[in-house]
């Protein structure tokens, strides 16, 4: 009952974690939604390539046009086209995943202690 309890307390306590992670970001971010996208100095295609994004990467958001984005990269700003990519709330991907890993993991654990503590075999005395 006690490893129980204490993993209930630890599946709690790594909700809450995550949780708080999640919802401590600010501002907007710019998602990439397509393979690669150039990130330019000025607002202009044929400008300098300051950086180049993958799918997935998540850039700081300055402002939204109606065809471009403004956005920071490291300590500059950029401009990136409106179609690679969408506005999201966060830097970061949700934690579900992760989140749901680590429940996994912890009930797993705990249904096996609880099976081999209620099972145990017993030893034959000489």
């Amino acid at each position: 009952m006690r490893s129980v309890s204490l993993s209930l307390l630890l599946c709690l306590f790594s909700i809450m974690v995550f949780q708080s992670a999640a919802n401590a970001e600010e501002g907007k971010w710019v998602e990439i939604k397509v393979g690669f996208a150039n990130i330019y100095k000025q607002l202009d295609p044929e400008s300098e390539i300051i950086k180049q994004a993958k799918k997935g990467d998540r850039i700081a958001l300055e402002h939204a046009g109606t065809s471009w984005y403004k956005v920071k990269v490291d300590s500059s700003i950029g401009w990136i086209e409106k179609r690679s990519g969408k506005v999201v709330s966060s830097s970061k991907a949700s934690p579900l995943p992760a989140t749901l890993l680590i429940l996994v993991i912890i009930g797993g654990t705990t249904g096996g202690i609880v099976y081999f503590s209620k099972n145990k075999p017993e030893t034959a005395e000489v």
